[in-house]
């Protein structure tokens, strides 16, 4: 297990993420944010990312609150090869869909990325679900990830254009999300 603190570049947000990969990748992290462009309000962010054996996304559980203390809760289960839930209600249209990106976070890219496992110069086109924040709504996202080197991969929104190069640690953990976050990594050491 490591432990990983991100903050974006303008100071704007911080977040405080644990990457499990024994035996199966699993993320759990915090976000604070004292408002961005997108979203100019400040947001605190809990989550919680589970994957199958293959790297797929399994669970994902997503609790928002925003400034006025509104909160807004998301529970995704998807099942191998078939329908993806959304608060115990079936999402139409994302069956074959593996990845799931909160659109808060470079945590999610990283999954995306191990799984995709691509050589160096490979070029791979996804579609995901993408979580919008704060009010966690939902939409496919088209994205193309390409490995550029030995720890870095280009990200490109195929629905958008945005493109930025992602920095991997040799542990496979995001270090730097082009020109938004930056990252910094520590082992969990067992305790006496």
């Amino acid at each position: 297990m490591y432990t990983v603190l991100w903050s974006s570049f303008d100071g704007a947000q911080k977040e405080y993420c644990l990457v499990k990969d024994d035996p199966v990748l699993g993320l759990r992290g915090q976000i604070i944010s004292s408002g961005t462009a997108d979203n100019p309000e400040p947001l605190w962010v809990s989550y919680e990312v589970e994957c199958f054996e293959n790297g797929m996304t399994r669970l994902v559980k997503v609790f928002s609150r925003g400034a006025e203390g509104q909160g807004h809760t998301l529970h995704l289960t998807h099942y191998p090869n078939g329908p993806w839930f959304a608060n115990s209600q079936l999402l139409p249209d994302c069956d074959g869909l593996d990845d799931v990106d909160l659109g808060i976070t470079p945590s999610t890219n990283m999954l995306a990325i191990r799984r995709l496992d691509l050589a160096l110069e490979q070029s791979r086109d996804i579609s995901v679900l993408w979580i919008r924040f704060p009010d966690l709504h939902i939409e496919i996202l088209r994205q193309r990830y390409t490995s550029i080197g030995t720890y870095t991969y280009r990200y490109e929104s195929l629905n958008s254009g945005y493109q930025a190069d992602l920095v991997l640690s040799p542990l496979g953990i995001i270090t730097q999300y082009g020109n938004l976050w930056t990252g910094r990594i520590w082992p969990d050491f067992p305790h006496s």
